[in-house]
């Protein structure tokens, strides 16, 4: 394992040394040479694409979108792959605040902020540029499948001194953090399954989401604060905070959890909206389907109802 990450990690370190816009140019060609030869997640881009902007968009358009978001990924490599040469002194040429005052407010309630952002613009710079403007924080992540890979990610993502929490039985860690007033940092715009999510609508269609921060603002009272890395160019970013998720604490637990999951997702979608070649549409965001009750008869025979749970997966077989 040990001569796979040392050549991973060169591989990196040899990207983030190619001058900007050489780097940017063959990469971004590469993402549509990408694009047309990778079937499955072309598919899955434009039936995203399709599923949230419906008649709104020309099928030019969704695939004009769809092949700027390639490009967007491969500039959010790069943008990974620099990491090191992120500084105090060239920050205010790669980087603007906008809203830091939300900010500022919620650190003053000495409480620590739950920061909440989306696979948007170039997500994994967003906590380094945070971390040299302010300070360190923590990063919740899901491991990668590759060890190796992890180790190579894991490596850049803490090197402006942030802390990663794996998402895999983190939530201790989340509260150690939290009790000690740090900030804390994670996404929250990805398919879960039914036991770790609440059905809230993106695009118009119900879309499982993670619950996780609308249980963690409920038990701590920490602000939960969306924040958004927006590209203005190939190394120019607006990093854009909004207003803290605010929801009545005084209704029913689960419609708290629903009415608070909603509200991110309200925003993430917006942003999407404006801005959607910035988006991480190769994933299945709305894989997981709701519960539901429906009849299936057996042909001819209208007697007998036999009610069957339709999952994700059991729904191509009732149609």
């Amino acid at each position: 394992m040990g001569i796979f990450f040392i050549i991973s990690l060169a591989l990196v370190k040899m990207i983030g040394s190619i001058p900007v816009r050489a780097a940017g140019f063959v990469l971004t060609r590469l993402s549509l040479f990408i694009y047309y030869v990778d079937k499955k997640h072309r598919d899955i881009t434009i039936e995203n694409l399709k599923t949230a902007f419906g008649n709104e968009k020309s099928e030019k358009d969704i695939k004009s979108i769809a092949k700027k978001a390639y490009e967007n990924l491969s500039l959010t490599f790069l943008d990974f792959c620099r990491i090191p040469k992120l500084t105090r002194e060239n920050l205010n040429d790669i980087v603007t605040f906008e809203n830091i005052d939300y900010v500022w407010s919620a650190l003053a309630r000495g409480k620590g902020i739950l920061f909440c952002t989306a696979h948007f613009g170039s997500w994994e710079i967003l906590p380094h540029l945070f971390a040299i403007y302010h300070k360190p924080f923590n990063i919740i992540v899901r491991p990668l499948d590759s060890r190796v890979l992890d180790m190579v990610v894991s490596k850049y993502r803490s090197h402006s001194g942030n802390k990663i929490i794996s998402k895999k039985n983190g939530m201790k860690h989340i509260l150690r953090a939290l009790q000690k007033k740090e900030i804390i940092g994670t996404l929250n715009d990805q398919n879960v399954k039914h036991s770790e999510g609440v059905f809230v609508d993106f695009f118009g269609k119900k879309a499982c989401t993670n619950f996780a921060l609308a249980l963690l603002s409920l038990r701590t009272d920490v602000p939960v604060i969306p924040a958004f890395i927006i590209r203005e160019g190939l190394s120019k970013h607006r990093v854009k905070f909004e207003k803290p998720v605010e929801i009545e604490k005084g209704i029913d637990r689960k419609k708290y959890l629903v009415d608070f999951t909603q509200a991110i997702t309200t925003v993430i979608e917006n942003y999407v909206r404006e801005y959607p070649e910035q988006w991480f549409w190769v994933h299945r965001r709305w894989k997981t389907r709701p519960k539901v009750l429906i009849k299936k008869y057996k042909e001819k025979d209208f007697t007998r109802d036999q009610y069957v749970v339709m999952t994700n997966d059991k729904a191509q077989n009732t149609k």
